[in-house]
Parts: structure tokens; C-alpha cells; sequence
């Protein structure tokens, strides 16, 4: 992919293409959510409400941003997924997903968290390749 003149090398194409289609992913669901429960409309606080449904917005500023102006755009995603996983998991032990189950997970946070995890291994190495090759 070449954006603005930048032709991102091949392993860094594909790590920004997962990055995209997770937040992509997410921008379907917040928009869903907000379809079906309306602005601030779950029985979270209102705290929490308000996250969620900013990720409507900061999800696909993410996906975008990730090409555009690759480090501010990883630098967002790191931070919308540590959050996120963060509040989810509160959210979940709270009890607002439904009954707790001891030892299980849901499987919307279970997916969350792995591609968390992917974001925060792989966001250094895309940094780092990027800076070497003067792309940021």
C-alpha cells in the first residue's frame, strides 16, 4: 500500500491490515450497540457508557491513522486496547455483561484481549521498522 509516498514494507502492510479490520470490526459492533441501545443507553455507568460509545469514533480514526500517520496511529491503538480490555474486564466482573462465571471469560473479551495482545506485540516492531526505514 502506498499512502502519501510511503511504501510501507511487506511485513508491516499486513501488521497494519490486521490493525485496520480489528478496528473496523469494532466500529461495526459500536455502531450496532448504538443502533439497538441508543447514546449512552446500557445500564453501565455513565462513565463507562461514554468509552464505549466514543469508540464509535476513535476505532475508525484509528484504522485510518495507522496508514496515514503510522505512529500516532499505533500510539491509538495502543491506548484504545489497553483501555478497553481494562474497562471490559471491570464491566465483566462488575457483572454488566450478565452473571459472572468463576474462571470463565466471555468470548467477546477473550477475542479483545488477543487482539490486544497483538497490537502490543507487534506495535515496537512496526515502530521500530518504520522509524529505520524514515516512513513515521
Amino acid at each position: 500500500m502506498r499512502i502519501r509516498g510511503k511504501n510501507y514494507p511487506a511485513e508491516v502492510k499486513v501488521i497494519l491490515s490486521i490493525y485496520s479490520a480489528g478496528f473496523l470490526g469494532g466500529t461495526f459492533n459500536h455502531i450496532r450497540g448504538l443502533l439497538q441501545e441508543g447514546f449512552l443507553g446500557t445500564d453501565a455507568p455513565l462513565w463507562i457508557n461514554i468509552f464505549w460509545d466514543s469508540l464509535t469514533l476513535l476505532d475508525p480514526l484509528a484504522a485510518l491513522l495507522v496508514w496515514v500517520k503510522p505512529k500516532y496511529g499505533v500510539a491509538l491503538a495502543v491506548l484504545i486496547m489497553s483501555s478497553d480490555v481494562i474497562i471490559n474486564s471491570y464491566a465483566y466482573a462488575s457483572g454488566l455483561f450478565g452473571v459472572t462465571v468463576s474462571g470463565m471469560v466471555p468470548m467477546g473479551l477473550f477475542l479483545q484481549s488477543l487482539f490486544a495482545t497483538y497490537i502490543f506485540v507487534t506495535a515496537p516492531l512496526v515502530l521500530n521498522r518504520l522509524n529505520r526505514q524514515q516512513l513515521l
